[in-house]
This record gives C-alpha cells, structure tokens and sequence, in this order.
C-alpha cells in the first residue's frame, strides 16, 4: 500500500484504533487517520520501494498474533522536488501486534 501510494487502502493493513511507532522523524501515530495522513505527507516528495524478508508469526491464544518482519526500505526523491535525485535505504526490524477481526481479517493494531 505503501509504495503504491494508496494509503486509504492501509485500512486492510491496520485496525482503526492502531498505534504505529515509525521512530523519528515520523514517532508514534494514534489511529488509522494519523496513520494515513502522516504517510500521505512525509513521503509525497518520495517513490519508494520496501522489500519485505524473513518472517516470523506467534499466534497466540487470544485471537492476537506477534510478528516479527525485516525490512529494506529506498526512498527515491520525485525529480522536480527538494529531494530529486536524491536516495536514502533504510533497514528495519517490524515487530508488530496483530488481533484477527470479525471479518476473518488480520490486522495491526500495535506496531
């Protein structure tokens, strides 16, 4: 979703009450609308690519689930823009919480 810049669609993605630690400059975001937004903004002037590797799933008990993700993420800067020409990578660890909806779904609510 995020690199196709369809943010609205990361409503299959999170749980509308999720909490999402991105760590500077982003910090941690309340709900899916702050969620949305702050992608929207922070990486308007960006194309991006995030190669997602070697995963690892608890399902608990509970109807919630603990995964673990590692990320290797490349913000390109939009030519025409401040940051044109420009790159960045970034690695990442993901370790998110997950609750299964009444719909069947697996979402995010703590990331």
């Amino acid at each position: 979703m995020i690199d196709s810049k369809n943010f609205n669609g990361l409503s299959g993605v999170f749980t509308d009450d999720a909490v999402a630690n991105y760590g500077p400059p982003l910090g941690i975001l309340y709900g899916l609308p702050a969620i949305i937004a702050s992608l929207d903004y922070n990486l308007e002037n960006f194309t991006t690519q995030h190669s997602l590797t070697t995963q690892t799933i608890d399902i608990l008990a509970n109807g919630t689930a603990d995964t673990v993700t590692y990320v290797n993420a490349i913000h390109f800067g939009v030519n025409g823009t401040i940051y044109g020409g420009e790159y960045a990578r970034a690695w990442a660890r993901y370790e998110d919480q997950m609750r299964v909806g009444d719909d069947g779904v697996w979402r995010i609510i703590r990331g």
